[in-house]
């Protein structure tokens, strides 16, 4: 929960500053000697869309579609890297990669298997929390300051 709430609060002030990050996997996410957690993501500091997905990837539907029309007709906004750390947070709790569910040469996502994975996520807040992280459309799916109001609301009534 605390590398979740460091990451969060990380995003969270990217989006305030209006920087647009479209993908947040894993080994984006950095501990470092001391035990603070850091953002550290080659996304943040590329200009340009690049239309090859990597296979240790996750990706928001959005970010799939772009890269099946090869056109960035498609608005990226911080709603993909939520979808993505959605991801990353579901792959941490079942403790498996999640590369399997994406076929990246039709630019899919088995979704229907990600919602099974979030149902069988046992604590009630976190999969509330995942819910709303992984909604199919972005225009539906939470933004970084709603998910950090949310974990401050978590924390503190534990």
């Amino acid at each position: 929960m605390s590398i979740l709430c460091s990451v969060v609060l990380a995003m969270s002030h990217i989006s305030k500053l209006e920087l647009v990050h479209y993908t947040l996997n894993p080994t984006d996410i950095i501990i470092d000697q001391e035990g603070v957690c850091k953002v550290l993501s080659p996304a943040l500091s590329e200009h340009q869309f690049d239309f090859n997905p990597h296979p240790n990837f996750y990706y928001a539907p959005e970010t799939l579609k772009i890269f099946k029309m090869q056109s960035a007709s498609n608005t990226l906004t911080n709603k993909s890297a939520v979808f993505t750390l959605g991801m990353t947070l579901l792959s941490m709790i079942h403790l498996t990669s999640l590369n399997h569910l994406y076929n990246l040469k039709n630019s899919t996502l088995d979704y229907e298997e990600v919602c099974t994975l979030v149902s069988e996520v046992q604590d009630q807040d976190v999969q509330v929390i995942l819910q709303k992280m992984l909604k199919w459309h972005s225009y539906e799916r939470i933004v970084f300051t709603e998910l950090e109001e949310m974990l401050f609301e978590m924390i503190s009534k534990n």
